[in-house]
This record gives C-alpha cells, sequence and structure tokens, in this order.
C-alpha cells in the first residue's frame, strides 16, 4: 500500500476540520507511545477549538515537520507540547502553528473519547510520574557529568 506524506495531506485535513467534519489519521513515530502506538492505533482530528492541558494536536513547527504531541503547558498565544513518550518539552509553539485537536484515539477498531473522565483522569495520573521523571533526568543530567569528571 502506497502512502501519503503528511505534507500532502496537510491541506486536505485543514480542509475537513474547517468544515466541521473529522478525519481519521495514522500517525507515524514512537513519540506518543503507550497512548498512540505506531500501525496499530489511529487518531480522529478535528477542529482545533477550545485547546486544553493535555489535549493532543497536530502542529507544525517552524522547522516544516509536522508533530502529533500533547499540550503541556498554555501561556498566551503559546503552548508547550511533549510526546507521552518524551522527557523534555517543546516550548513556545504558536497557537497559529495547530492544524488539528485529537478528538478520539482509535485503539483497532475502539474509538476512546479524549474528553471522557476516565481517560482525562489517566492522562493527569501518566504526566504526574511524567513529571517526577524529568526531574530526575535533569538531576542526572547535572550530577553525571561531576561524577564522570571526579573518578575518571
Amino acid at each position: 500500500m502506497e502512502q501519503i506524506s503528511i505534507k500532502d495531506l496537510i491541506p486536505l485535513i485543514e480542509e475537513v476540520t474547517t468544515s466541521g467534519t473529522s478525519f481519521r489519521l495514522y500517525p507515524k513515530g514512537t513519540s506518543m507511545n503507550p497512548y498512540i502506538i505506531e500501525n496499530e492505533d489511529s487518531v480522529l482530528l478535528s477542529k482545533p477549538d477550545d485547546i486544553k492541558f493535555y489535549d493532543i494536536v497536530l502542529y507544525r513547527r517552524d522547522s516544516g515537520q509536522y508533530v502529533l504531541h500533547r499540550v503541556v503547558s498554555k501561556h498566551g498565544d503559546y503552548f508547550d507540547m511533549c510526546g507521552d513518550n518524551q522527557l523534555f518539552y517543546e516550548k513556545n509553539i504558536h497557537k497559529k502553528s495547530v492544524i488539528a485537536k485529537v478528538t478520539g484515539i482509535y485503539k483497532k477498531d475502539t474509538l476512546i473519547d479524549v474528553s471522557s473522565s476516565t481517560y482525562r483522569k489517566d492522562i493527569k495520573k501518566f504526566y504526574r510520574k511524567k513529571t517526577v521523571n524529568r526531574i530526575i533526568a535533569k538531576i542526572k543530567k547535572v550530577i553525571y557529568p561531576a561524577y564522570k569528571t571526579l573518578f575518571k
């Protein structure tokens, strides 16, 4: 089966979501594991209205790369994003860079409503643990070079 590049799909995604309809996308990559798994899961993209903390959005980086990540912070017209399988945030993504918002995740053929209270509670719990892991990673980043220097 021939794959279409995301760059070629973007105009169609924008047209479909702007009209109020949803677009089903099969994302590539591992940055959103374990919630979105390549070649197993797909997402339902909709118009990027009312973006909230922990929403997943499709956006375009300044480099031109298209990314599907979670909103972890909002400040004014800007968001900080992070993949579920990543520790560090991508900061200051302008709201104009956001193309679509994930409103559902298909696990095989079962649709998960990402606005459901059960799903939102699970994500909050996941990100609390992730915050601890981020702190540990930052500490290691400082301590490990000092340790290597001291014990050469």
